[in-house]
């Protein structure tokens, strides 16, 4: 397991993380918080979800209203990340779940890393008994697992951003086509009735010589 990120499902606000200990390149973060942002933006979110990413795999636990996403390499046996990310929730939910829907600040649980290393360190220890009964466990919930390839979300993302784009255009023109049109329109009524106010003011200014 290289990384894990806690965020929060409605707005994708990050709550915690593991610390960065140099496993994970500057591109692998990004794409962690681009998977976040658009599973945020999903409707669907499946309870266990795995997102194949080439070598790795980020495995997603969706509870609570709370994503929980570690990323592995992709020979990390499947049962054992989620044995892992369920300990993850359980202690997240006994020490932070009834704040997390009034936390405003990214990372208000970051001291929760301390409870991330120690979890992680015994499950990536392959001569731990309990990580080989687990390995001997066919979990009922591993074959309900959500699976699909990174570039469909990231490129559900981009169609996404694509769309909202077009969408904007579509305003911006749409604002300039109505001040044209009005512009139009008062030249219109301008060249309409400027030879009438021309000839008003004429006979007011006959009117007022001959009254003078």
């Amino acid at each position: 397991m290289l990384s894990t990120t806690i965020t929060r499902v409605v707005d994708g606000l990050p709550l915690a993380a593991s610390t960065d200990d140099g496993s994970v390149t500057a591109a692998q973060k990004s794409q962690v918080k681009s998977v976040l942002k658009e599973l945020s933006n999903s409707t669907n979110h499946p309870r266990l979800h795995t997102l194949d990413a080439g070598p790795h795999v980020y495995h997603i636990l969706t509870q609570n209203g709370v994503f929980f996403l570690t990323l592995c390499e992709k020979s990390f046996p499947t049962n054992l990340a989620y044995s892992y990310l369920e300990e993850i929730v359980k202690e997240f939910d006994q020490q932070y779940g009834r704040e997390v829907e009034r936390v405003e600040r990214p990372y208000a649980f970051i001291k929760f890393d301390t409870f991330i290393q120690k979890t992680k360190k015994v499950y990536m220890d392959s001569r731990n008994s309990r990580n080989l009964d687990r390995l001997k466990e066919d979990l009922h919930e591993v074959h309900q697992i959500f699976r699909s390839n990174i570039d469909e979300i990231l490129a559900r993302g981009d169609k996404l951003e694509t769309m909202t784009e077009y969408g904007q255009k579509l305003v911006m023109e749409s604002k300039k086509f109505k001040s044209k049109a009005v512009y139009m329109n008062r030249m219109a009524m301008l060249k309409l009735y400027a030879p009438l106010v021309v000839v008003a003011l004429l006979l007011l200014a006959v009117v007022w010589w001959k009254l003078r």
